[in-house]
């Protein structure tokens, strides 16, 4: 019968844990990119809003409103997205009330 010893093992962990220390590091530093659209209310709920136009879909928080949001509203949506590393691709910054001039 093989028997592996106590030092044996804490070696063998040891190893391990060093050649996974010296990995790579996925992704770096992350750089994003201004942008705003316009954007229409398509979806209340009472955990999320969605924004829509025909390039993209805004999901955003309640609290990015100064009032309730009703489907069909137009808003300007200011957002960063990513341009390089493996961060959150999207951060909505704002959402701002289109009004009539």
């Amino acid at each position: 019968m093989c028997q592996i010893q106590i030092p044996t093992l804490s070696i063998c962990f040891t190893t391990l844990l060093l050649m996974t220390a010296c990995e790579a590091k996925v992704g770096g530093a992350c750089q994003y990119i201004n942008g705003a659209e316009q954007a229409t209310v398509s979806h209340v709920d009472k955990s999320y809003v969605m924004l829509s136009n025909e390039h993209n879909q805004f999901e955003t928080a309640h609290n990015l409103f100064s009032s309730p949001p009703i489907k069909g509203q137009k808003y300007t949506v200011h957002y960063q997205h990513i341009s390089k590393g493996s961060c959150t691709p999207m951060l909505i910054e704002s959402v701002r009330l289109e009004t009539m001039p």
